[in-house]
C-alpha cells in the first residue's frame, strides 16, 4: 500500500508540475497551447534544451487528440504525465462504451419482415463477402455499425482492427438484409462504404481524426432517416482480416479470407444503390507526430493522388446519383449533429464534383502517376481491380445518372469515349441534365450516336444545360435517326 501511495504522490507531483507548466507556457492565457507558444520555452526530454519549431509541431501532432491543432490542458498533462498508459485507458473504455451503445438497442427493433428491398435492390451480389465459410471461422467481409463508430468516436475511442473488435461492433448479415433501405432520390440499401487514405501502416487513422468526422456525418444520416435505424459500414481496417499490429503475418484462415475479399472489394463502392464516404483530408502537419518502421518513407500524397483512393473514387463515380457520392472533406464545422436538415445540408455541401468513367486503359496511364506505399506490389493489383469492376458494372448498366454533376463538354467529351467502346450494350437511359453541357458536348453525343454506339439506347435526357439551338438540333437530329426520345427542354 505504502509503494501505492508513493506511486500516486508522484504522479500527482507530476500533474501538478504539468498543470504549472502549461500555465506558464499559455501566453495568450487562450487555454490552449499552439507550436509558437512551445517554441524556445518547451524543453527537449532529459537534455533541458528548448525545442524548436520542428520539433514543436511534432509534439503537438503527436498529442492532439481532437485535431485542432493546439494542446488542451487535458491533452498536455497526458502527454506530460502517463501518455501510454492513458492513452490505453481511454481507447478500451471508449470500446466497451461503443458495444454498450449497440447492446442497449437491439437492432432487432428496427428490422422489417423479409429480405424484399435486399433482393430488390441487388444485394444478392454482395452475398459472397458476407457469407461465413466454417472452415475458415468467419467471413471474406464484415460490416460495422453505424452506432458502434459514433460512440467510439464520440468516447474519444480509436479504429481497431477487425480481429481486435467485440462482436457488438458487427452487423450480422441476417440482420443487414432486412434493414429498411433509405434516401430521397432514389432507394438504396442502408449501407456506407468508406474511402480514406492510410496514415500509418499500422492503423489507418491513429489518432482518430478521421474517424470523428465521420461518426459527425453518420449522426446527420442515422438521426435525418426516419426511425433512426443503423446503418452497416465498410471500412477496410474493421471489415477486413488484418495483419497483427506490429506487422506480423496473417493466419493462414484470416490470410484466405482477405483474399476473397481483396478479390472483389471495388464491388462495395461501386454498387449503386450503396453511398459512398470519402474522407480526403490528411491531418495538419501530416506526417509530423506519427509512427512508421525503420527506413520506410511517410507516403505524404493527398487523397486523390494515392493510388488505392484513385481506384475506390473512380469505381464510386460509375453508377451512381450524385447525392451517393460524397466528400467529407469538403464538410464544414457548422454542419453538425443530426436531423433531416442537418443531412440535406452535408449533402449539399459534400456532393463529390465526380469525374467521368475511364476507359481500363486510360485508368492505368493515369494510375501510373498515382502514389503507393508499395507501387510495384500494388499497381498491377489496383488496375486489374478497376478493369474487372468496369467490365461488370458497364456491362450490366441499363441506365447512368449524370445529372447534376456540374459537367461540361470536356467532362461529356471524356465520357463519349467510354460510350462508344461498345462496353454499354445494354444501356437504355441515360441522364446527364442539370449540368453545363454546351455545343461541344452535344455534337461528340451525336456522333456517338451516329457511329451505333448504345444499340439498346431509347431515352436521353439533356435539359436544363447550355445547348444552343444549333446545339440542340444536332442531338435531336441524331436521336431521331434511330428513333430516342430526347429531352434538351429548359426547366424540365
Amino acid at each position: 500500500k505504502l509503494k501505492k501511495s508513493r506511486t500516486e504522490m508522484e504522479l500527482a507531483a507530476k500533474e501538478a508540475a504539468a498543470r504549472a507548466a502549461f500555465a506558464a507556457f499559455d501566453a495568450d492565457g487562450s487555454g490552449t497551447l499552439s507550436v509558437e507558444e512551445l517554441v524556445g520555452v518547451f524543453t527537449r526530454p532529459g537534455g533541458g534544451q528548448p525545442v524548436d519549431e520542428a520539433e514543436a509541431r511534432a509534439f503537438v501532432a503527436k498529442h492532439d487528440r481532437n485535431g485542432d491543432g493546439e494542446l488542451d490542458l487535458d491533452e498536455f498533462v497526458v502527454a506530460m504525465v502517463r501518455p501510454a498508459e492513458a492513452e490505453a485507458a481511454i481507447c478500451s473504455a471508449a470500446l466497451e462504451a461503443a458495444a454498450a451503445a449497440v447492446r442497449e438497442a437491439p437492432i432487432e427493433a428496427f428490422l422489417r419482415p423479409n429480405e424484399g428491398y435486399w433482393k430488390r435492390l441487388d444485394g444478392a451480389v454482395l452475398d459472397p463477402a458476407l457469407r461465413v465459410d466454417e472452415a475458415l471461422g468467419g467471413s471474406p467481409v464484415r460490416l460495422v455499425d453505424s452506432r458502434f463508430l459514433i460512440e467510439l468516436a464520440e468516447s474519444g475511442g480509436r479504429l481497431r482492427r477487425r480481429q481486435d473488435l467485440p462482436e457488438e461492433a458487427f452487423v450480422r448479415p441476417e440482420a443487414l438484409r432486412r434493414l429498411p433501405p433509405t434516401g430521397d432520390s432514389g432507394l438504396h440499401m442502408r449501407i456506407i462504404s468508406i474511402s480514406h487514405p492510410w496514415q500509418q501502416p499500422d492503423n489507418p487513422d491513429p489518432k482518430g481524426i478521421n474517424l470523428r468526422l465521420l461518426a459527425r456525418a453518420l449522426r446527420s444520416f442515422v438521426e435525418g432517416q426516419g426511425n433512426g435505424a443503423p446503418y452497416a459500414v465498410f471500412i477496410d481496417f474493421m471489415s477486413l482480416n488484418q495483419k497483427g499490429p506490429n506487422g506480423e503475418e496473417r493466419s493462414e484462415a484470416d490470410a484466405e479470407l482477405f483474399s476473397r475479399a481483396l478479390s472483389d472489394m471495388m464491388a462495395w463502392y461501386a454498387h449503386r444503390k450503396l453511398l459512398t464516404l470519402k474522407l480526403t483530408q490528411l491531418p495538419p502537419d501530416y506526417p509530423a507526430g506519427f509512427a512508421f518502421p525503420a527506413g520506410m518513407t511517410p507516403n505524404t500524397a493527398g487523397y486523390f493522388e494515392r493510388g488505392w483512393c484513385f481506384c475506390e473514387s473512380s469505381v464510386s463515380n460509375m453508377c451512381k446519383f450524385s447525392s451517393f457520392v460524397l466528400d467529407l472533406g469538403k464538410l464544414s464545422p457548422e454542419t453538425r449533429g443530426g436531423g433531416p436538415e442537418r443531412r440535406d445540408a452535408l449533402i449539399k455541401e459534400c456532393a463529390a464534383k465526380r469525374e467521368p468513367p475511364l476507359l481500363p486503359a486510360d485508368f492505368r496511364a493515369a494510375l501510373a502517376k498515382k502514389s503507393f506505399t508499395s507501387k510495384k506490389a500494388d499497381e498491377g493489383t489496383v488496375a486489374g481491380l478497376y478493369e474487372a469492376t468496369f467490365r461488370k458494372e458497364m456491362g450490366a448498366a441499363t441506365e447512368f445518372w449524370y445529372s447534376d454533376l456540374q459537367w461540361g463538354d470536356a467532362e461529356v467529351i471524356q465520357l463519349c469515349k467510354v460510350l462508344a467502346s461498345g462496353a454499354l450494350d445494354k444501356l437504355e437511359s441515360l441522364y446527364l441534365s442539370d449540368n453545363q453541357i454546351g455545343d461541344k458536348g452535344a455534337r461528340a453525343l451525336a456522333k456517338v450516336l451516329d457511329d451505333g454506339a448504345l444499340p439498346k439506347l431509347d431515352g436521353l435526357y439533356l435539359g436544363d444545360n447550355k445547348l444552343s439551338a444549333a446545339g440542340k438540333t444536332a442531338i435531336k437530329k441524331a436521336c431521331e435517326k434511330r428513333s430516342i426520345g430526347v429531352n434538351v427542354q429548359e426547366g424540365y
